[in-house]
C-alpha cells in the first residue's frame, strides 16, 4: 500500500493544480497599483483631517496643564517649539507617504526583477 503512493507520488506526469498564469503576482500587483492610485487623494485628504482634528486636540491640552500648573512663558515657548517640530515632522510623514507609495511599488517590481534575473 504504501509503495503504490510512493510510485503514484514520484511518477506522475501532469500536476493538476499547476498555475495556469505565470504572472499571476504581478497582475495582483498592478491592479492593486491601480486602485491605490485611484484612493490616494481621499484617504490623504481624510487622514489630514484626523491629523489636524487630533494636533488641535493635543495642543489645547498640553497647554491647558501647562496654564493650569502657571508655567511660565520660558516653558510655554520650550513647548510649542517641541510641538511645532513634532507636529512637522509627522505632518510631513503623512504628505510625502501618497508620493512614496508609487516608489515603493517600482522599488519591489525592481527587486523582483533582479531576484528572477539571477536565478
Amino acid at each position: 500500500m504504501l509503495s503504490v503512493f510512493f510510485c503514484t507520488v514520484l511518477f506522475v506526469s501532469e500536476a493538476h493544480a499547476a498555475i495556469e498564469n505565470a504572472n499571476v503576482l504581478d497582475d495582483i500587483l498592478f491592479r492593486y497599483k491601480g486602485a491605490a492610485s485611484a484612493w490616494a487623494a481621499t484617504i490623504t485628504d481624510r487622514a489630514s483631517w484626523l491629523f489636524w482634528l487630533l494636533v488641535v486636540i493635543s495642543m489645547v491640552w498640553t497647554f491647558g496643564l501647562m496654564a493650569v500648573r502657571r508655567a511660565d512663558l520660558g516653558e510655554f515657548f520650550a513647548e510649542f517649539i517641541r510641538f511645532t517640530v513634532f507636529t512637522g515632522f509627522f505632518w510631513w510623514l503623512l504628505i510625502i507617504c501618497s508620493k512614496m507609495v508609487p516608489f515603493c511599488y517600482t522599488e519591489m517590481d525592481n527587486a523582483n526583477m533582479l531576484f528572477f534575473l539571477s536565478s
